[in-house]
């Protein structure tokens, strides 16, 4: 059974469609991101879960009980949000315990639950602390610790790294993933961040105005996208038009006709995807085409190389920074494998 079923919501804010008969279901100890531009509908179908927002039809269950209109409070589920929400007018303890006081736990459960709390997130010693003076970092491990003493079937994040730095992100992305283990509960987070979604996620569903275009694991996601948008959107690519002919794909920006079998009809609209990683500076490779080096970006442990073809066509390849990068104007050959090339409708 789904921790989280999402059955064909939809939510209008006036005339502006926010999700539009979206459907999904989220499995126990599962950690799932909808990822997706601002504005794609990923905030609202997390609090419509949450029960912040009531969908204009569909229904959402959560444990298999339907919670559709019922309100945040009797939901089994917990939602942190970016701001942290802290009082600052109450220790950590009493942060932590605020949402059991509600619920009202009897005063020694209270008390274990906060312990436990604290003692999983390493935020003992601050018990007694006043949110002031804790760290951001320290901070949103106290709103973590307060979603999980309620004991939830599932967590739920909205944005939580965006206000870190990118050290204690990559800290936290790495503290999540562990936590989510432990526990073994579902985890919903909403990002726009790809890397937070590659590192962090079991499973990434995309979204793009108000509808989910592909559920997936991210090594899934990456390596065959569904559609011309979920490649453009998903990790770096290369993204040409083509024509299918009876010789393969013919790709004006490359110059060349790609001898690659795509099962489609000549003269069919295509999109030609090719990963960056997958090219590289071999004319002896079964495809290959020249232009020169228009830039290199450096970033560290790989540099990016934009290669201009003589037909105007932009190539984007990455390179790790342990050879030779070739400099900007240097006319080179760059080539890859026809298994790398993925043709898309």
């Amino acid at each position: 059974m789904s921790v989280i079923a999402v059955d064909g919501v939809s939510k209008r804010f006036g005339a502006a469609v926010a999700v539009e008969n979206v459907s999904l279901d989220i499995g126990d100890g599962e950690f799932v991101a909808l990822l997706g531009p601002s504005g794609c509908g990923k905030t609202t179908l997390l609090r419509m879960i949450a029960g912040l927002e009531q969908p204009d039809q569909g229904r959402v269950r959560i444990g298999g009980v339907d919670m559709t209109t019922a309100p945040p409070y009797l939901r089994p589920v917990n939602m942190m949000f970016q701001s942290y929400a802290l009082f600052p007018h109450m220790t950590v303890a009493e942060n932590v315990a605020f949402g059991l006081k509600h619920d009202r736990i009897d005063a020694d459960a209270q008390r274990a639950r906060v312990s436990e709390a604290l003692a999983l997130l390493e935020m003992t010693a601050y018990a007694d602390r006043k949110p002031h003076q804790l760290s951001g970092g320290q901070q949103q491990r106290v709103a973590l610790a307060r979603c999980l003493a309620k004991r939830p079937k599932a967590l739920l994040l909205d944005e939580p790294l965006a206000a870190l730095d990118k050290g204690l992100r990559e800290r936290t992305q790495l503290e999540l993933m562990a936590l989510r283990r432990r526990l073994g509960i579902a985890f919903i987070v909403v990002t726009h961040d790809q890397d937070e979604a590659m590192t962090m996620a079991t499973r990434v569903a995309i979204m793009d105005k108000g509808r989910i275009l592909q559920s997936a694991s991210p090594q899934d996601l990456y390596a065959a996208p569904a559609s011309r948008a979920v490649a453009a959107f998903f990790g770096d690519v290369n993204l040409w038009d083509g024509v299918v002919t009876a010789q393969g794909v013919d790709c004006a920006a490359l110059g060349l006709t790609l001898p690659v079998p795509c099962g489609l009809p000549a003269g069919t609209n295509v999109a030609v995807v090719l990963r960056p990683e997958q090219l590289d500076f071999n004319p002896d490779d079964e495809i290959a085409v020249g232009g020169h080096v228009e830039e290199v970006i450096y970033r560290g442990a790989v540099s990016t190389v934009l290669v201009r073809t003589p037909t105007g066509g932009l190539i984007r390849i990455v390179r790790p920074n342990l050879g030779t990068v070739p400099p900007v104007g240097e006319r080179v050959t760059v080539g890859w494998r026809r298994a790398a090339v993925l043709v898309l409708p």
